[in-house]
Protein backbone atom coordinates (compact mmCIF):
# COMPACT_ATOMS: atom_id res chain seq x y z
CA UNK A 1 0.00 0.00 0.00
CA UNK A 2 1.64 3.69 -0.85
CA UNK A 3 1.26 6.07 1.55
CA UNK A 4 0.88 9.57 0.41
CA UNK A 5 1.05 13.21 2.31
CA UNK A 6 0.04 16.47 1.40
CA UNK A 7 1.99 19.29 2.82
CA UNK A 8 0.85 22.90 1.82
CA UNK A 9 -0.40 21.84 -1.11
CA UNK A 10 1.90 19.77 -2.29
CA UNK A 11 1.95 15.73 -2.77
CA UNK A 12 4.36 14.05 -1.47
CA UNK A 13 4.90 10.20 -2.04
CA UNK A 14 6.74 7.89 0.27
CA UNK A 15 10.96 8.66 0.71
CA UNK A 16 10.50 12.65 -0.76
CA UNK A 17 11.13 15.40 1.06
CA UNK A 18 11.04 19.67 0.97
CA UNK A 19 14.06 20.29 -0.45
CA UNK A 20 16.05 23.03 2.17
CA UNK A 21 15.58 27.18 0.85
CA UNK A 22 19.34 27.67 0.63
CA UNK A 23 19.31 30.96 -1.80
CA UNK A 24 19.70 34.32 -0.50
CA UNK A 25 17.47 37.14 -1.92
CA UNK A 26 19.02 39.05 -4.77
CA UNK A 27 19.12 42.78 -4.92
CA UNK A 28 19.21 45.56 -7.56
CA UNK A 29 20.35 49.34 -6.86
CA UNK A 30 19.17 51.22 -9.81
CA UNK A 31 20.28 54.67 -7.59
CA UNK A 32 23.03 55.84 -6.56
CA UNK A 33 24.53 53.99 -9.35
CA UNK A 34 28.18 52.84 -8.64
CA UNK A 35 30.87 55.44 -8.25
CA UNK A 36 28.01 58.67 -9.15
CA UNK A 37 29.20 61.62 -8.35
CA UNK A 38 26.62 64.35 -7.17
CA UNK A 39 26.86 68.11 -5.71
CA UNK A 40 26.29 69.00 -2.55
CA UNK A 41 22.58 69.43 -1.73
CA UNK A 42 21.82 67.78 -5.19
CA UNK A 43 18.42 65.50 -5.27
CA UNK A 44 18.70 62.11 -5.41
CA UNK A 45 16.27 59.52 -4.88
CA UNK A 46 17.48 55.63 -3.65
CA UNK A 47 15.97 53.45 -6.01
CA UNK A 48 16.29 49.64 -5.19
CA UNK A 49 14.77 46.18 -5.30
CA UNK A 50 14.88 42.61 -3.54
CA UNK A 51 14.05 39.25 -5.16
CA UNK A 52 13.87 36.41 -4.31
CA UNK A 53 13.59 32.78 -6.15
CA UNK A 54 11.01 31.69 -4.45
CA UNK A 55 8.65 34.75 -5.54
CA UNK A 56 8.32 37.84 -4.02
CA UNK A 57 6.31 36.98 -0.89
CA UNK A 58 9.80 34.94 -0.04
CA UNK A 59 11.35 38.23 0.91
CA UNK A 60 11.01 38.45 4.22
CA UNK A 61 13.44 42.73 4.91
CA UNK A 62 14.85 44.59 2.09
CA UNK A 63 16.48 47.96 3.61
CA UNK A 64 18.79 50.69 2.58
CA UNK A 65 21.21 52.92 4.43
CA UNK A 66 24.29 54.97 4.10
CA UNK A 67 27.65 55.08 5.61
CA UNK A 68 26.82 58.17 8.40
CA UNK A 69 24.61 55.51 9.66
CA UNK A 70 21.14 56.77 8.45
CA UNK A 71 18.27 54.08 6.97
CA UNK A 72 17.17 55.38 3.48
CA UNK A 73 13.69 53.44 2.45
CA UNK A 74 13.23 53.21 -1.79
CA UNK A 75 12.20 55.84 -3.04
CA UNK A 76 13.40 58.30 -0.20
CA UNK A 77 16.24 61.05 -0.57
CA UNK A 78 20.15 60.23 -0.44
CA UNK A 79 21.93 62.05 1.81
CA UNK A 80 24.24 64.37 -0.17
CA UNK A 81 24.61 67.61 2.44
CA UNK A 82 28.04 67.06 2.86
CA UNK A 83 31.10 66.92 0.74
CA UNK A 84 33.15 63.60 0.67
CA UNK A 85 33.04 59.71 -0.37
CA UNK A 86 30.08 57.85 0.89
CA UNK A 87 28.58 54.22 0.73
CA UNK A 88 24.88 53.07 0.42
CA UNK A 89 24.48 49.10 1.29
CA UNK A 90 21.36 47.16 0.89
CA UNK A 91 20.53 44.01 3.08
CA UNK A 92 17.79 41.53 2.83
CA UNK A 93 16.79 38.61 4.12
CA UNK A 94 14.27 36.07 3.46
CA UNK A 95 11.57 34.09 5.56
CA UNK A 96 14.12 30.97 5.88
CA UNK A 97 17.17 33.62 7.25
CA UNK A 98 18.99 34.12 4.15
CA UNK A 99 20.34 36.72 4.12
CA UNK A 100 22.12 39.36 0.78
CA UNK A 101 23.59 42.64 0.86
CA UNK A 102 24.94 45.08 -1.85
CA UNK A 103 27.04 47.60 -1.62
CA UNK A 104 27.90 51.06 -3.92
CA UNK A 105 30.14 53.81 -3.49
CA UNK A 106 28.76 57.40 -4.80
CA UNK A 107 30.84 60.78 -3.87
CA UNK A 108 29.91 64.10 -3.12
CA UNK A 109 31.17 66.64 -4.78
CA UNK A 110 31.87 70.45 -3.34
CA UNK A 111 33.38 72.75 -5.95
CA UNK A 112 34.87 75.87 -4.37
CA UNK A 113 34.56 74.02 -0.83
CA UNK A 114 37.61 74.53 1.68
CA UNK A 115 38.92 77.12 -0.60
CA UNK A 116 39.03 80.72 1.86
CA UNK A 117 37.95 84.06 0.39
CA UNK A 118 40.54 86.42 -1.00
CA UNK A 119 42.17 88.89 2.12
CA UNK A 120 43.17 92.15 1.24
CA UNK A 121 46.78 92.53 0.95
CA UNK A 122 48.22 94.48 3.81
CA UNK A 123 48.58 98.18 2.79
CA UNK A 124 52.34 99.17 1.32
CA UNK A 125 53.42 102.36 2.10
CA UNK A 126 56.78 104.18 0.47
CA UNK A 127 59.35 105.98 2.51
CA UNK A 128 58.38 109.05 -0.30
CA UNK A 129 57.06 112.04 1.69
CA UNK A 130 53.73 113.30 0.63
CA UNK A 131 52.85 116.70 0.39
CA UNK A 132 49.83 118.63 1.93
CA UNK A 133 48.52 122.13 1.28
CA UNK A 134 45.22 123.94 2.63
CA UNK A 135 42.07 122.51 4.09
CA UNK A 136 39.98 119.91 2.35
CA UNK A 137 43.41 119.04 -0.01
CA UNK A 138 43.20 115.52 -1.34
CA UNK A 139 46.18 114.47 0.06
CA UNK A 140 47.98 111.27 -1.89
CA UNK A 141 50.03 109.21 -0.17
CA UNK A 142 52.55 109.05 -3.06
CA UNK A 143 54.90 107.67 -4.84
CA UNK A 144 54.04 104.03 -4.29
CA UNK A 145 51.86 103.59 -2.27
CA UNK A 146 48.74 101.76 -2.11
CA UNK A 147 46.06 99.28 -1.56
CA UNK A 148 46.54 96.52 -3.41
CA UNK A 149 43.12 94.39 -4.07
CA UNK A 150 43.68 90.81 -4.57
CA UNK A 151 42.39 89.01 -7.69
CA UNK A 152 39.12 86.83 -7.83
CA UNK A 153 37.23 87.84 -5.14
CA UNK A 154 35.29 91.16 -3.38
CA UNK A 155 36.29 94.90 -4.49
CA UNK A 156 38.04 95.79 -1.47
CA UNK A 157 37.08 99.59 0.62
CA UNK A 158 39.48 101.00 2.51
CA UNK A 159 39.41 103.60 5.67
CA UNK A 160 42.37 105.70 6.12
CA UNK A 161 42.63 107.80 9.04
CA UNK A 162 46.12 110.17 9.35
CA UNK A 163 47.19 111.16 12.88
CA UNK A 164 50.08 113.11 14.43
CA UNK A 165 49.83 112.63 17.80
CA UNK A 166 46.45 113.09 19.56
CA UNK A 167 45.36 115.41 16.63
CA UNK A 168 43.41 113.88 13.89
CA UNK A 169 44.93 115.68 10.33
CA UNK A 170 42.20 113.73 7.96
CA UNK A 171 40.19 110.64 6.95
CA UNK A 172 39.76 108.86 3.84
CA UNK A 173 37.50 106.62 2.26
CA UNK A 174 37.59 104.76 -0.93
CA UNK A 175 37.05 101.55 -2.92
CA UNK A 176 39.41 99.52 -5.44
CA UNK A 177 38.08 97.14 -7.67
CA UNK A 178 39.22 93.31 -7.96
CA UNK A 179 42.60 92.59 -8.89
CA UNK A 180 43.57 96.50 -8.86
CA UNK A 181 45.69 98.94 -7.17
CA UNK A 182 44.88 102.40 -5.25
CA UNK A 183 46.62 105.22 -3.97
CA UNK A 184 46.55 105.91 -0.55
CA UNK A 185 44.57 109.38 -0.05
CA UNK A 186 43.02 111.72 2.59
CA UNK A 187 40.90 115.06 3.26
CA UNK A 188 43.11 117.13 5.29
CA UNK A 189 41.15 118.63 8.24
CA UNK A 190 41.34 122.43 9.15
CA UNK A 191 43.09 121.10 12.19
CA UNK A 192 45.84 119.48 10.14
CA UNK A 193 46.35 122.17 7.91
CA UNK A 194 46.68 124.79 10.46
CA UNK A 195 49.51 122.24 12.05
CA UNK A 196 51.17 121.45 9.29
CA UNK A 197 51.36 125.03 8.56
CA UNK A 198 53.02 125.67 11.85
CA UNK A 199 55.55 122.66 11.97
CA UNK A 200 55.67 122.89 7.97
CA UNK A 201 56.67 118.93 8.18
CA UNK A 202 54.78 116.00 10.81
CA UNK A 203 55.03 112.66 10.85
CA UNK A 204 52.25 111.06 10.03
CA UNK A 205 50.67 107.80 10.96
CA UNK A 206 48.45 106.02 8.69
CA UNK A 207 45.81 103.60 10.63
CA UNK A 208 44.33 101.55 6.94
CA UNK A 209 41.78 99.28 7.24
CA UNK A 210 40.92 97.55 3.96
CA UNK A 211 37.76 94.78 3.89
CA UNK A 212 37.08 92.52 1.00
CA UNK A 213 33.96 90.73 1.70
CA UNK A 214 33.70 89.65 5.48
CA UNK A 215 37.86 89.69 5.24
CA UNK A 216 39.73 92.28 6.84
CA UNK A 217 43.40 93.73 7.36
CA UNK A 218 44.83 96.33 9.48
CA UNK A 219 47.89 97.97 9.33
CA UNK A 220 49.45 101.02 10.77
CA UNK A 221 52.40 103.53 9.02
CA UNK A 222 53.96 106.15 10.09
CA UNK A 223 55.60 108.70 7.31
CA UNK A 224 56.74 112.40 7.26
CA UNK A 225 54.13 114.09 5.61
CA UNK A 226 55.22 118.41 4.75
CA UNK A 227 53.76 121.19 3.52
CA UNK A 228 54.51 122.53 0.14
Amino acid sequence: MTTTTTVLGLLLLPGAALAADTSAPTITIASPANYAAYAVNQSAVAQYTCSDADGPKDVKTCAGSTSSGGSVPNGDAIPTSKSGGNTFTVSATDKAGNKATLTVNYKVNCTGCGAPPPTPRPPSLGATAPSAGTQGSDVVVDPGNSVSCPAGGDPCTTDVTATSGKTVLGRGHFRTASGRHAKLRFKLSAAGARLLRQHHTLHVTFTIVSRAGKSSIRATRTVPLRAP
